[in-house]
């Protein structure tokens, strides 16, 4: 039998400060009124359950269930970083990238890689003001507007750390070609220069999954956000 919304409010309101985690707590919301509803024959049976429930679980077992919740959402949102940025791989953009990495080679063999690194600065600013437009305002608005932590989104900026890390590196390299006193060999260079497609690639595939993601856990968690 299914709970009304003033039965889940009740047990939402049990569940309050149980985790610092606004999608761990509704974990725990879900998991306390599958229990009740597989149990429920009637309406009136409701408050003897959840009675018996808070009888029945001690502050002990309430915090082993959180703990299984929250290594569950870690899991979960693990999972969906992974697919999500897995999915934007399709052949004819694998097939262009591996084109232009050609297109690449070729290049390096007549010019000068003096005049190529400016070039791939000025790509790679492109791409960081680009963060601030269109759909990815999104996630601007999520950081500013959060009122209860949400562990998905945890998971969501570690995964963000990671994918622009190689980006600190070509920003890196473009710096010390510009600054005559740091030597770096030239074979490091070329090797940068060669992989840049493949790496725009990931960059533009993570952006989109960093996007999805955002309006995913706005959807699922809008009462973790002020409105």
């Amino acid at each position: 039998m299914n709970l009304t919304t003033v039965q889940i409010n009740q047990i939402k309101k049990y569940c309050n400060h149980t985790s610092k985690y606004y999608d761990v707590e509704i974990e725990l919301v879900d998991h306390i009124a599958a229990y009740i509803e597989d149990r429920m024959e009637h309406e009136a049976d409701f408050e003897r359950l959840f009675e018996y429930l808070k009888t029945k679980f001690s502050k002990t077992d309430i915090a082993l269930i959180v703990k299984e919740k929250k290594h569950s959402i870690l899991q979960k949102a693990r999972t969906q970083c992974w697919n999500e940025f897995l999915s934007y791989f399709s052949w004819p953009k694998i097939g262009l990238t591996f084109l232009l990495t050609a297109l690449v080679i070729i290049i390096d063999l007549n010019i000068n890689i003096e005049k190529k690194f400016p070039a791939m600065f000025h790509i790679l600013n492109l791409l960081n003001l680009s963060y601030g437009y269109g759909k990815f305002r999104i996630t601007t608005k999520n950081i500013k507007e959060i009122i209860q932590p949400v562990l998905s989104l945890h998971v969501i900026y570690k995964f963000h750390l990671l994918s622009i890390s190689p980006m600190l590196i070509y920003l890196f390299l473009s710096i010390t070609k510009m600054n005559d006193s740091i030597t770096i060999p030239i074979e490091i260079y070329k090797i940068s220069l060669y992989v840049f497609p493949i790496f725009i690639l990931h960059v533009l595939a993570w952006r989109k999954t960093y996007i999805d993601l955002h309006i995913k856990i706005r959807t699922d968690y809008s009462n973790a956000f002020s409105a």
